[in-house]
């Protein structure tokens, strides 16, 4: 499920996306008591396996992403599909892979308003939105593990979290070429390891950490080492300012 400027929500059964109306009584204090759905419209068997993942996108769009990789981008206000993209195209795979290697969307993120990063099954790729083409892939990012999670941060980087229990840092980087022709690159910049199983969340808590659990009940906290020994060095100054003031 999710929200859609706060008068709608889109939810995802099986196959189908359904849009719903939300109205809101008593609100009191930012508080609301009552909350009622009207269903307005309802896409039945729009993909052909199950949905695995709807991820908001920017100006009223959003993306729905199934088990056997098909991927839509739809428009909120009319409720209806308005592209499909096809990461991965038979020329694309050899003997290393299959196509059940780029199974199962998990995640649809838009970044810095014009590309389109998408996690499905071993890959990561980029879709650039006014070349209209995917300009940037990697076909195996976690040595053989299908992602499970996709979370962007600050600082043009992405968090990565598959089913061998690794988390993996990507930086996003542009450059242009000899030619000014824009190339685009995610950088392995990072990897964090102390899951003993598949990555069930990952999430944001704060600019400096995030937070990892697994289906092996351990839940980690990690922390930016390197902002939080600028942070210590800095308050560290501070206290030495003050003393000797």
């Amino acid at each position: 499920m999710m929200p859609i400027d706060g008068t709608k929500i889109v939810l995802a059964t099986n196959t189908d996306i359904e849009f719903y109306a939300l109205f809101c009584f008593d609100k009191i204090d930012l508080i609301v008591r009552k909350i009622r759905i009207k269903q307005l419209k309802i896409h039945k068997n729009c993909h052909s396996d199950t949905i695995s993942c709807l991820d908001f996108l920017k100006d009223n769009l959003f993306a729905s992403g199934s088990s056997n990789g098909a991927i839509y981008i739809w428009q909120a206000d009319a409720m209806q599909k308005i592209m499909e993209l096809k990461p991965f195209e038979e020329s694309d795979l050899c003997d290393t892979f299959t196509k059940s290697d780029f199974f199962s969307v998990c995640g649809i993120k838009e970044f810095d308003s014009r590309y389109y990063i998408i996690a499905s099954g071993l890959s990561l790729c980029v879709y650039d939105n006014e070349s209209e083409k995917f300009i940037f892939k990697i076909m195996n990012s976690h040595n053989g593990s299908k992602i499970t999670n996709l979370l962007t941060l600050e600082n043009n980087l992405l968090v990565t979290g598959a089913e061998n229990g690794s988390i993996r840092i990507w930086k996003f980087e542009e450059n242009l070429d000899q030619k000014s022709i824009l190339n685009v690159n995610l950088r392995l910049v990072g990897e964090c390891l102390g899951q003993s199983s598949s990555i069930s969340i990952l999430k944001t808590m704060s600019k400096k950490e995030i937070i990892s659990a697994g289906y092996d009940n351990i839940v980690i906290i990690w922390r930016d080492s390197v902002a939080a020994d600028k942070d210590r060095k800095k308050e560290i100054t501070k206290i030495l300012s003050m003393i000797k003031n």
